[in-house]
């Protein structure tokens, strides 16, 4: 292979996070588009966030990729600021949220959830938020391309 298509593939392969600044999510607004999957296919990797400022109330969380959720159930990301949630990107495994969080086997979290682009415009990934008022949080999406043009963007 040339040094050229040397540099190309090992700039394909690296992985790439998307970044969402830290916002106030309010469990009445319910759904909040996080990111957009454009022009092609993606491997999730990673998805979460950490907690920026004070919760009120248990607010829980469960994240969808193009309307498929990546949790089994809500999980209250109601702890302390610091704290870290992540998506085990697997509908069988349950949402950790820590002070830090081992992606093990133990946690049912998956190699990845691939997704693309929908018929009718870019892949949503989603924060459904529910039960209590308000949560501070950024979040993160951890990325391979998997088509040459493929992002993963803020929403």
């Amino acid at each position: 292979m040339s040094l050229k298509g040397l540099v190309g593939q090992t700039w394909q392969d690296k992985a790439s996070v998307a970044y969402r600044a830290s916002q106030t999510y309010l469990a009445a607004t319910a759904t909040y588009t996080l990111f957009n999957i454009n022009n092609g296919a993606v491997l999730i990797t990673a998805l979460g966030g950490r907690i920026t400022g004070a919760a009120v109330g248990a607010t829980t969380i469960r994240f969808s990729i193009n309307t498929i959720f990546a949790d089994a159930a809500v999980v209250a990301i109601n702890g302390a600021v610091g704290l870290v949630f992540v998506s085990t990107l697997n509908v069988a495994g349950t949402l950790v949220h820590l002070l830090g969080v081992p992606l093990t086997d133990a946690l049912l979290h998956s190699k990845g959830f691939i997704a693309g682009t929908q018929p009718a415009g870019p892949g949503l990934i989603v924060g459904n938020f529910a039960t209590a008022t308000s949560v501070v949080a950024e979040m993160f999406c951890v990325y391979r391309k998997l088509s040459p043009t493929a992002s993963v963007t803020v929403a």
